[in-house]
């Protein structure tokens, strides 16, 4: 993970900015995999805290955002402290694996 400061990804430098997309990409391989996702959904805001994150939303058939975009304001969606434990754990372990 980049320790590199910025505010849009552009603005990192050659190697942290291949290393936030490599990354990237790994996360939601790995959560994918883990949560059978069909679509996987990204998201580089930054608006309220202006610096260089991405979130990753994995899509399922039934999920409750089924269609249009996925509201800001409020939570209609939770994961278990288990479920997110175990997508710690598969992230981590995503992480020291060679990609394949």
């Amino acid at each position: 993970m980049s320790k590199h400061r910025a505010v849009e990804p552009f603005e990192l430098p050659e190697p942290h900015r291949a290393a936030f997309c490599s990354e990237a990409m790994t996360a939601a391989r790995v959560l994918a995999e883990l949560s059978g996702a069909v679509k996987m959904n990204y998201g580089i805001h930054g608006n309220v805290i202006p610096h260089v994150h991405l979130h990753l939303w994995p899509r399922h058939v039934d999920d409750p955002y089924d269609t249009g975009g996925i509201p800001a304001d409020g939570v209609t969606f939770t994961r278990s402290d288990a479920e997110l434990h175990r997508m710690g754990a598969a992230l981590r372990t995503g992480f020291s694996a060679p990609a394949s």
